[in-house]
């Protein structure tokens, strides 16, 4: 259960203790294979409505209570997507987290737009709503947030600053399929949520998105921005959009057998939330002292709230092993047979693409004239941020959708040996030289 153990570091020529494996993910069991080869036998490999996509949508905007869910390619998609159907147009500001994958981001810049970041919550490692109204200018059009890792962002604070300056919520809900804040699914709280299907995702179909949305006049335009124009003619009802139905669109369709692979998971998502859960409350009650979950105080205090589990973020707390280099920690649990890592790196807008203002190419978007300034990007803008990805982040890797409390306990004998074993670890430190 977790027991410290006083052997010698794996790192150092002594016996790991993780002996366990985690469940291969992504899941494809009998029940996945056979609804692929039925969608081989019977249905369209390139429908251009209804069909598998259709009935994933169906399903997939039932499971969250909402109205009107689009199927499409990939997770950067359905962010596009959302940007475009919220009505962000080049030169408009979109405010977002400088701590994510790039898609985040990314889905800014290929609407024109003009990324501006908040910094995170130091807890929870999402946008800090605290920092977001020094941000907002007479450009600013919308927010996107991101769920990093699955946890939940502090979304009624968000919504109640965008609501006062009347801008667009996007939730990106990549990493966060079945989260919850407060009872409530991700992806509802704001005017879109979008989603990743990706294989390494909480549900997955093998590559592919969700864009998801209660609003019917968002819902249309995202028809219009992202469809083919079969499904264009028997959706749209906007009579202002009619006119503009053609093949000129950006091309967002989804693979159908990719559909099939996650209507058969969806019915075991809330399971596999919960083992995870289980999991990972069973792991950090062992290594009380030591390590605890990024956002645990969060959770904790808003009932309801349920984390996703994508990746771990472990917040170390043990005083010793707190001062050693997070490489060396990283290092010496990787070895020890936790699968550990980092993710983000640097900070998104301490990039080289936002130091020279590469994307489209001669600037754009950010000296098309339709913007009105270019953003601060200099370092020290983001301290939370900056300040993490400087130390280093500790993240478990793998989704631990299967039960079991013994790899928990062997996860926990791997921190437990790292905290006795702290002067070995920090001279190894010292000998490599790590940050």
């Amino acid at each position: 259960m977790g027991k410290p153990s006083a052997s010698k570091l794996a790192l150092l020529h002594g016996k790991k203790v993780v002996t366990r494996k985690p469940p291969r993910w992504p899941l494809i069991d009998s029940e996945v294979t056979r609804a692929v080869a039925a969608a081989l036998k019977n249905e369209s490999l390139s429908p251009l409505t209804g069909g598998l996509p259709a009935k994933l949508e169906k399903a997939f905007a039932r499971f969250h209570k909402a109205k009107h869910a689009i199927m499409v390619n990939g997770g950067t998609a359905a962010l596009h997507l959302a940007l475009a159907a919220c009505g962000v147009e080049p030169g408009d500001e979109v405010i977002t987290s400088p701590y994510s994958w790039g898609a985040t981001t990314g889905c800014i810049l290929h609407q024109n737009a003009i990324p501006v970041f908040a910094d995170i919550h130091p807890e929870t490692l999402c946008l800090d709503p605290r920092r977001i109204e020094q941000w907002v200018g007479p450009k600013t059009r919308a927010i996107v947030v991101v769920h990093i890792y699955g946890m939940p962002a502090d979304m009624g604070a968000i919504v109640q600053v965008a609501r006062k300056h009347d801008l667009a919520v996007v939730e990106d809900c990549s990493q966060a399929t079945g989260a919850r804040l407060r009872g409530r699914l991700l992806g509802t709280f704001g005017h879109v949520g979008a989603f990743s299907l990706q294989a390494s995702k909480n549900l997955t179909a093998g590559e592919g998105g969700m864009f998801l949305t209660n609003d019917p006049s968002i819902y249309q335009r995202a028809l219009l921005f992202g469809t083919h124009p079969v499904r264009m003619q028997a959706e749209l009802k906007d009579k202002n959009l009619l006119p503009y139905i053609d093949s000129l669109g950006f091309n967002f369709r989804p693979h159908p057998l990719g559909a099939a692979i996650a209507l058969a998971q969806l019915r075991h998502l809330n399971t596999w939330i919960r083992n995870k859960t289980r999991n990972f409350n069973h792991l950090f009650r062992q290594t009380a002292g030591i390590a605890e979950l990024h956002g645990a105080e969060f959770i904790r205090k808003n009932k309801g709230t349920v984390h996703g589990f994508h990746m771990v973020p472990v917040k170390i707390t043990h005083p010793e092993l707190r001062q050693l280099p997070r490489s060396a920690i990283v290092e010496a649990l990787r070895r020890e047979g936790v699968p550990v890592g980092g993710y983000v790196g640097t900070p998104i807008p301490l990039r080289p693409r936002f130091r020279d203002l590469f994307f489209y190419g001669r600037g754009c978007p950010w000296t098309c004239r339709h913007s009105l300034r270019l953003p601060d990007y200099s370092p020290g803008n983001w301290p939370v941020a900056e300040r993490l990805c400087e130390k280093g982040e500790v993240l478990i890797y793998g989704n631990h959708y299967r039960l079991d409390l013994k790899l928990m306990d062997q996860y926990a004998a791997a921190f437990h040996k790292l905290a006795e074993n702290v002067e070995p670890l920090r001279r190894y430190a010292a000998r490599r030289g790590a940050r």
